[in-house]
């Protein structure tokens, strides 16, 4: 129990920091899909970028923690300022309601069937990724990146080394 505790602790550090610093200066645009391509499905609902969460948020079930209010990253306004959680995704939008972040993964609320583009999930080969996009901009032991368009996509590998997805998580350029 308290090896989990670590863990979810650790994982949340990381989020925060992330979610406060910049990621993809003079990224090259990468693969054959475009920003509009990218999406999720959950609970049979797609989910794109730049979506009125109003919208959509019928269609995606009953969510699996309640919303809640995120603090700005060093006074900045214009950070997501909601974020749902459903099984296996958190969807993030911003103070007007356009969904402006999708991270499929299993920390936050646990499994859940979300899948990216249609078909990948978590679990699968990074080379379903590859397949789609093409190589990635960065690859190491962790992660891998691309550029779609203006969209930053990151795919965290389930462990060290490994080459199954772990996490999904795309946003626009300069949101995170």
């Amino acid at each position: 129990m308290k090896k989990l505790l670590v863990i979810i602790m650790v994982l949340i550090m990381v989020f925060t920091i992330a979610s406060c610093g910049g990621n993809s200066e003079n990224a090259e645009p990468q693969g054959d899909a475009s920003s509009q391509d990218l999406y999720a499905v959950v609970n049979g609902q797609e989910v794109r970028l730049g979506d009125s969460f109003d919208e959509i948020k019928g269609g995606l079930g009953e969510e699996a923690k309640p919303a809640e209010e995120i603090e700005p990253c060093d006074g900045d306004t214009d950070w997501l300022k909601t974020i749902h959680f459903y099984d296996g995704v958190s969807i993030h939008h911003n103070k007007d309601g356009i969904v402006e972040n999708i991270d499929i993964n299993t920390y936050d609320v646990g499994e859940g069937d979300a899948l990216f583009m249609g078909s990948v999930k978590l679990g699968d080969s990074v080379d379903s990724i590859k397949e789609i996009f093409g190589e990635p901009r960065q690859e190491d032991e962790w992660s891998m990146d691309y550029m779609i368009g203006d969209v930053y996509l990151l795919v965290m590998k389930a462990e060290e080394g490994s080459d199954t997805i772990g996490e999904i998580n795309f946003h626009p350029d300069g949101v995170m």
